[in-house]
């Protein structure tokens, strides 16, 4: 089963509009699979890549949280909003930040500490990704991680 655009939307504080924006398909097509039309092979799969971006984003914040992250400038991608990266087609900036802080959540799990997001990120990343998806939201769920 492909992704279902409503619940993603829905899941990640997405509207269509946005949605729209972060595949680059038309709204007309958008509104069509928010109706429950099938896309495409070809469309299905980039569809799931955006999924799978997601689904891995929500490792580390709420869920609904996203959709707002993705409009607010962010220091990580010099003062670009996620949701410009994406448009831009620098997807692989987002990955990269997600695999940093997986890697360094995993050092952590593996040393059997329990420690704080400063401690885990340094202060490079406390920088770059605290802002973003907002002070407190990041820093909690990553301590909450590493318990």
């Amino acid at each position: 089963r492909g992704l279902d655009v409503k619940e993603f939307c829905d899941s990640y504080g997405v509207n269509q509009d946005t949605f729209t924006r972060l595949t680059g398909f038309s709204p007309r097509a958008v509104a069509h699979w928010a109706q429950g039309r099938k896309p495409s092979a070809s469309t299905e799969r980039r569809l799931a890549e955006l999924g799978r971006l997601f689904a891995e984003l929500e490792k580390f914040v709420a869920g609904e949280s996203i959709g707002p992250w993705l409009k607010e400038p962010n220091p990580a991608f010099d003062g670009s909003t996620p949701l410009q990266v994406v448009e831009r087609g620098e997807t692989d900036r987002i990955w990269r930040m997600i695999h940093e802080l997986d890697l360094a959540s995993r050092a952590n799990q593996e040393r059997g500490k329990n420690i704080g997001f400063e401690d885990q990120m340094g202060p490079r990343w406390r920088r770059q990704l605290t802002v973003p998806i907002t002070a407190d939201l990041l820093p909690r769920t990553l301590q909450a991680a590493a318990t």
